[in-house]
């Protein structure tokens, strides 16, 4: 119950946003565009004055704080792909988190204006406002509550096992078998024209798993390869020397060999 309150204190602010957009919607007259021009004609009277006003002084040209130049930010959101971050901009004026004190404040019917136009301009470019702003509040919640070990809330979902294409695959097998790249095997086929056919499969079938196990420990066993020579051991083949001090009982083992692997 703690950790569902918090999880709902961290989205509250992106559902006012959305439940402020349908109240607004509903108490007066809906503001519609029939036309990429309608709305640009509206956003170039109306609106971009608001943000050269009082978001133009850290988010121009010049400054574009956040890796962002609002008053390039492409209004058109279906011929763009700004509506991501059209999302991300209703969300920061609407909570008042922008402009910051220090600025030039928005009063509540300019801030009503911005929200309005996104909210239009989405909806006549097929977006979807309050999942794309559910999307982006994802990163607001507190990496403490979704790394905690101490947090036991069941997953929603099976366990699954995420893959990768068949040729970082390749290249990590590269690096790694360096010597005997012969002895390590692809399990994974490319699949027409694109490898990233599915990159988070709900299985892996029997196959593809016993290949991927005899390549592990073939790894592990030729970086971990030492012969003994007149009493002392000798890398073969492979072998990481990184590793010696691990297996040699005579070598000093410290923290910087730890801190090489």
């Amino acid at each position: 119950m703690q950790y569902a309150r918090a999880l709902f204190m961290q989205l509250l602010p992106a559902l006012t946003f959305v439940l402020a957009s349908l109240v607004r919607a509903n108490a007066a007259e809906e503001l519609k565009f029939a036309s990429p021009e309608q709305s640009r004609s509206h956003y170039d009277s109306v609106i971009k004055p608001l943000f050269v006003k009082s978001c133009g002084k850290c988010h121009d040209e010049k400054m574009a704080e956040g890796e962002l130049n609002l008053l390039a930010l492409d209004p058109d959101m279906k011929a763009s792909t700004s509506a991501a971050r059209w999302v991300v901009v209703a969300e920061k004026v609407s909570s008042r988190e922008m402009p910051p004190k220090e600025g030039t404040p928005l009063r509540d019917a300019e801030l009503s204006s911005i929200t309005n136009w996104i909210t239009a301009e989405m909806k006549r470019s097929g977006k979807h406002l309050a999942k794309r702003a559910a999307y982006d509040n994802g990163n607001k919640i507190p990496h403490h509550m979704l790394f905690d070990p101490q947090q036991q809330s069941p997953l929603e979902t099976p366990p699954r096992i995420r893959t990768v294409s068949p040729e970082i695959y390749a290249t990590m097998n590269r690096d790694l078998s360096k010597g005997f790249e012969n002895l390590v095997g692809q399990p994974f086929s490319p699949s027409g024209k694109t490898t990233f056919k599915d990159m988070a499969l709900a299985k892996v079938d029997e196959p593809v798993t016993a290949q991927l196990l005899r390549n592990a420990l073939v790894i592990v066993e030729r970086q971990t390869g030492f012969t003994t020579v007149e009493g002392q051991l000798k890398p073969m083949l492979g072998a990481q020397k990184d590793l010696l001090p691990f297996l040699d009982e005579k070598l000093p083992l410290g923290e910087a060999d730890i801190a090489k692997l």
